[in-house]
């Protein structure tokens, strides 16, 4: 499978100074009819914010942006020294998906001789874990839609990988998205840490569970489509599907969704 050929500064890619990753999610059409579309510009994505410039904080404003669902674990800004930004008139909400993570370096090391070993099933041994504390975070941002769908809103966690593309996969397919589109949205993060792969690389490097197996973090670090399109399946499989994943995993209602695709979505 091949994920579109773009580069970071094409759309949905956006320019915010300070940023990486940052690009728009919406105008997907629904798998089950051609007159409806996720609305464009429903909601942003990308990695850490810490850096962003006073210039890019204009940048999100211009966006109508109001609110950010930080999903990184508590202990994992003061690891990698990436707190949250003031932005101001943006309201940064903590939803971490896991409230703590395990930097020793005998777990880190076992965790990437997984994605050395069999990079495809340490992905779906990983998602089954978020799947397990995604709920929170996709109540407050199903409910941030339903409430005030007049304000798009940014998700993120350090990269804007894995836990922001299972977030986003999930709004997505909850309002019927086609699963190859979201597995080729998921796959764009490929293209979007083009840019900082050597910072990001420089930052890893500073363990030592790291340096020790490139391979591992490289394979940790891809974006495929077909490992989107495995989770989807595993979701299928062990919860049946997103809706009954909600219904499972969070406190909203079938009339609280039926709120949500009447704000999500438009007409061609």
């Amino acid at each position: 499978m091949q994920t579109l050929e773009i580069t970071p500064t094409d759309l949905p890619f956006i320019q915010v100074e300070g940023t990486f990753n940052f690009r728009a999610v919406g105008g997907y059409a629904i798998s089950s009819t051609d007159r409806l579309r996720v609305k464009p510009k429903l909601l942003y994505r990308c990695g850490e914010l810490s850096a962003i410039t006073e210039a890019g904080a204009k940048t999100l404003t211009s966006l109508n942006v109001k609110t950010v669902f930080d999903l990184r674990a508590k202990n994992e800004a003061e690891q990698y020294k990436t707190a949250p930004p003031n932005l101001e008139s943006i309201k940064v909400i903590p939803t971490p998906i896991d409230q703590e993570l395990n930097f020793s370096q005998e777990y880190l090391t076992a965790f990437l001789r997984k994605f050395e070993v069999d990079e495809l099933n340490a992905f779906l041994d990983q998602y089954r874990g978020f799947l397990a504390g995604l709920g929170p975070a996709l109540e407050a941002t199903i409910r941030h839609i339903i409430d005030v769908p007049e304000h798009p809103f940014i998700t993120h966690c350090t990269v804007g990988k894995d836990r922001t593309g299972l977030l986003v996969a999930m709004i997505l397919l909850t309002l019927g998205v086609d699963e190859a589109e979201i597995a080729q949205e998921y796959a764009l993060t490929t293209v979007g840490l083009e840019p900082v792969w050597e910072i990001l690389s420089v930052r890893m490097a500073k363990s030592e569970a790291f340096r020790n197996n490139p391979i591992g973090a490289q394979n940790l670090g891809a974006s495929k489509m077909e490992t989107m399109v495995a989770v989807l399946k595993m979701l299928k499989d062990e919860y049946g599907s997103a809706e009954k994943y909600i219904f499972q995993k969070t406190m909203l209602t079938p009339k609280d969704l039926e709120a949500f695709r009447k704000n999500a979505l438009t007409k061609s």
